[in-house]
C-alpha cells in the first residue's frame, strides 16, 4: 500500500481498504483500517470523512477522540487551531512529541513542528518511535522544502 500512496494512486489504496473492511467488519484489528482510511481521506482533502473514520477507530479502540493524534492532524489540515491544540494538550501529557509535530505541520506552523520534532529526537520513547517515518509520512509533506527537514533527516540517519 505504501508504494501506491507514494505514487499518489489514492483510488487504488482506498479500494483496498474498503474491501479489507468488508471481509471482516467486526475484526478487533479493524481500527487499523479506519486509521489508514482516515489518513487517506485527509491526504486527499476529505476532512469530514477523515474525522468520521478516526472517530470510528476511537470507538473500536475505546479511546477518547481528544487523545487521538489523527483527529488533531485533521483539525490542523482544516485550519481549526483551537480544536487541534486541544488534542496537543492531551498529547503533551504523554510526551508524544512527534504526534504534536504532525499537528503543527498540518496547521502550517513549521517552527512549532520542528520544535516538537527536535523534542521527539531527544526523547526517544515508544511515543516517538515514528520519527523514523519522517521521510515517508504524508503529514510532513508541507515542510519537506524547509532546510531544517533535510538536516533532521540526516540527524535521524535517513536518506534525503
Amino acid at each position: 500500500m505504501a508504494i501506491y500512496l507514494d505514487l499518489g494512486q489514492y483510488d487504488e489504496v482506498m479500494e483496498f481498504y474498503k474491501k479489507a473492511q468488508e471481509v471482516n467488519p467486526d475484526a478487533p484489528e479493524s481500527w487499523y483500517l479506519f486509521q489508514h482510511l482516515g489518513r487517506l481521506y485527509y491526504t486527499t482533502g476529505r476532512y469530514e470523512d477523515a474525522l468520521t473514520a478516526f472517530q470510528e477507530k476511537c470507538k473500536i479502540m475505546r479511546i477518547d477522540p481528544i487523545e487521538d493524534q489523527h483527529i488533531g492532524i485533521t483539525y490542523g489540515f482544516m485550519g481549526d487551531r483551537k480544536k487541534a491544540e486541544q488534542v496537543v494538550k492531551n498529547l503533551e501529557k504523554r510526551k508524544a512529541f512527534i504526534s504534536i509535530a504532525y499537528i503543527y505541520s498540518a496547521l502550517g506552523d513549521n517552527n512549532r513542528a520542528f520544535e516538537y520534532m527536535e523534542k521527539a529526537y531527544k526523547n526517544r520513547t515508544p511515543e516517538n518511535w515514528n520519527l523514523v517515518m519522517l521521510r515517508a509520512d504524508p503529514e510532513f509533506k508541507k515542510i519537506r522544502s524547509d532546510p531544517r527537514y533535510k538536516a533532521l533527516l540526516k540527524k535521524v540517519g535517513l536518506p534525503e
